[in-house]
């Protein structure tokens, strides 16, 4: 299974970001301090094993620009089909 693309409804400082067509290879994130790699990194975690509820220490990425918490992802299967996985 690989991530071909995503869309952040809301979750931290992004809202309404769409990116797709990612690389066959690696994909790397590269930014400065406080641009959103952790953010990014905690979308796709939540997105795939599910958010940390409110009783959690973790940081719950509340949408500081707006949007539903949450968003989704497109992956390929090891067989060539796309499937999304959505979650809010």
């Amino acid at each position: 299974m690989k991530i071909t693309g995503f869309h952040i409804n809301g979750f931290g400082l992004f809202h309404d970001l769409n990116l797709g067509g990612l690389s066959q290879g690696l994909t790397i994130f590269l930014g400065e301090n406080e641009a959103g790699k952790s953010t990014l990194l905690g979308f796709l975690r939540g997105i795939l094993f599910g958010f940390p509820d409110g009783r959690s220490n973790e940081n719950l990425y509340a949408p500081l620009a707006g949007g539903k918490h949450g968003g989704s992802i497109v992956v390929e299967t090891g067989n060539g089909e796309s499937c999304v996985i959505e979650r809010y």
